[in-house]
């Protein structure tokens, strides 16, 4: 045990003196969080929420929880966030449990609202054939929204299908392409994780009135042993692990939790699709930023973060 408790001691010491804690924006960027608001006192004024942000792989790891969802992600580059999701009355309530849930807080009052008015305004001088996402810097960037579906899955993923409507209608979601293939980019993505069941999604798309614009997240240890490739690019653009099953305690041995997350990386990126680590450290800071370069030097593909402006800087 030695040899493992050695290394970690050793990068400790040494990054304490050189990893600094990431220092959160002034808060008079707060404002930006609101512009997109319908209460806003700002909302005819034409500043974009992310007027000037570089949007970069990283996933707002349950981003309903920050103090505010969404506009804030966006805010500083997210190009993917999360939900919880609950089937409550017919309803589909945001939180992480049961105890976190109100009537208030629904995936669409969220979510799916501010972005269709997001789009909606960033497309307001759009010419006809063109269509502009949610980032002003990179329009034709897609936004991956994740829905953790907590309650049944069958019942609940039909409900997500209908309350997705309105952007479906627009033309706003990535969609499925049966003649080709392959999925065809739009402004948002929407991935089903949690309990969202694979059958559903391979159900979608076999004829034009249900496309499939919901995909799965894949489970990425099983990827290696997918021989039938029941996962792929038609039904999951990505797939994830927790890190402490994927990596573990190896990341103190580089050159073994190196290849364990090579070989996980390299049979999805084989059928198309990519990789997130989930449950990564989080304190302290040295270790957290150890990892995540230690994951995107082996060519994972979005970095699972609770800390924005650490993410936005990284």
């Amino acid at each position: 045990m030695c040899w493992i408790i050695a290394p970690a001691l050793f990068l400790s010491c040494f990054a304490v003196f050189w990893h600094a804690p990431a220092q959160d924006r002034s808060s008079a960027n707060d404002l930006l969080f609101f512009l997109s608001s319908p209460d806003s006192p700002l909302k005819g004024y034409p500043v974009p929420l992310t007027a000037g942000v570089i949007p970069k792989r990283f996933h707002s790891h349950n981003d309903y929880a920050q103090n505010v969802p969404l506009y804030k992600a966006l805010s500083y580059g997210a190009s993917s966030v999360e939900a919880d999701i609950y089937l409550v009355d017919d309803e589909l309530l945001v939180g992480h449990t049961p105890f976190d849930l109100s009537k208030e807080r629904t995936l669409a009052a969220l979510y799916l609202d501010p972005l269709m008015s997001l789009i909606q305004t960033a497309n307001e001088k759009a010419t006809t054939g063109t269509r502009r996402g949610i980032f002003e810097l990179a329009p034709a960037i897609t936004l991956n929204l994740l829905i953790d579906i907590k309650t049944d899955g069958p019942s609940t993923f039909d409900k997500l299908y209908a309350a997705l409507e309105p952007l479906r209608s627009a033309g706003y979601l990535s969609t499925y392409d049966p003649h080709t293939s392959s999925i065809k980019q739009s402004i948002i993505t929407v991935i089903g994780t949690g309990d969202t069941p694979l059958s559903s999604v391979q159900a979608l798309g076999s004829n034009k009135r249900r496309p499939r614009d919901i995909f799965l997240d894949a489970p990425l240890a099983k990827l290696p042993g997918d021989t039938a490739k029941v996962y792929n690019h038609t039904n999951s653009p990505l797939a994830s692990i927790d890190f402490g099953s994927g990596v573990g305690l190896w990341w103190a041995l580089p050159p073994v939790g190196k290849a364990r997350i090579r070989m996980l990386v390299e049979a999805a990126h084989a059928r198309g699709v990519q990789t997130r680590f989930w449950n990564t450290p989080i304190a302290p800071i040295w270790l957290r930023n150890y990892v995540w370069q230690m994951l995107l030097d082996e060519g994972v593909d979005w970095l699972n973060v609770d800390d924005l402006p650490a993410a936005k800087d990284f």
